[in-house]
């Protein structure tokens, strides 16, 4: 039985889940990939045909979201022996050393319940690169902006499948933040780290991200903020504060400031 699982979600990705997949076929590191089909138009069975028998693909029966399509696999998983579990989206690659270094930090720091990697963000048509999406390296770093926001890049982690046995799955009940809500979960128990190299090249779609969306992921990202408050940490306040603002502000204002946002990350220092 291989130590890596790679849990893949796909709702009408069949322009892209094929990239997707082999970039994880041809990682260094043996590994089993379940693709979970959420109730897409043409079935991924159909799209991959000529891969099912290196991969596991699971239909959903109804539409379902990310979460509970990613619990399906994750349920299957838990039942084996793999000791490691990494997330990929079905419109992102996998660099081909992406799971043999998150392997190696894993096994090398065994009290780190998860670790992501930066992320090399390019444009779907050109595929010219937009910038390297850095998060913060060391576990207290990672904690301290997981107040604010993500602490990494969901679409590069990997949890040790003991952690999820201990604190669950991903939430349904926070259907644009489960991401965050399950780190924030795993972060209060487990330190979290990043590996400072973009191991997963992350596609930027140009139809671009509604606002409607984005303000209810502000909304239950303040949910899941309020659900682990610590009275005591300044950080809680202000990441709280900071998610009350931006769900006043007007669509225009949000607009420019995720734009501020990304910019700075273009010009942020590397973390030592």
């Amino acid at each position: 039985m291989p130590a890596v699982a790679v849990v893949m979600a796909a709702y009408n990705a069949d322009k892209t889940i094929r990239d997707a997949v082999t970039s994880i076929l041809s990682t260094s590191v043996d590994c089993k990939v379940y693709v979970v089909d959420d109730q897409s138009r043409q079935p991924v069975s159909q799209v991959l045909s000529d891969l099912l028998d290196r991969i596991t693909v699971l239909r959903m029966k109804q539409n379902a979201g990310p979460a509970a399509a990613r619990n399906a696999a994750l349920e299957e998983i838990l039942k084996t022996d793999i000791k490691y579990v990494a997330i990929m989206d079905a419109d992102d690659i996998a660099a081909p050393d992406r799971l043999e270094k998150q392997v190696a930090f894993m096994e090398q720091h065994p009290n780190v319940g998860a670790c992501g990697t930066f992320l090399r963000e390019f444009h779907e048509e050109t595929g010219e690169t937009i910038r390297i999406f850095k998060k913060p390296v060391a576990p207290n770093d990672v904690r301290n902006v997981m107040f604010f926001n993500m602490g990494i890049g969901h679409a590069s982690a990997m949890f040790r499948t003991d952690v999820l046995r201990h604190v669950g799955l991903y939430s349904l009940d926070y259907r644009a933040a489960e991401d965050y809500e399950l780190l924030r979960r795993i972060g209060a128990r487990y330190p979290i780290a990043n590996i400072p190299e973009p191991l997963v090249h992350y596609r930027i779609s140009s139809q671009g991200q509604s606002l409607r969306l984005r303000k209810r992921q502000v909304y239950e990202r303040m949910l899941v903020q309020l659900k682990y408050f610590e009275i005591g940490e300044w950080r809680a306040w202000a990441g709280l504060a900071r998610s009350l603002v931006s769900m006043i502000l007007p669509p225009r204002i949000l607009q420019a400031r995720a734009e501020r946002a990304a910019a700075s990350q273009d010009r942020a220092p590397s973390p030592r």
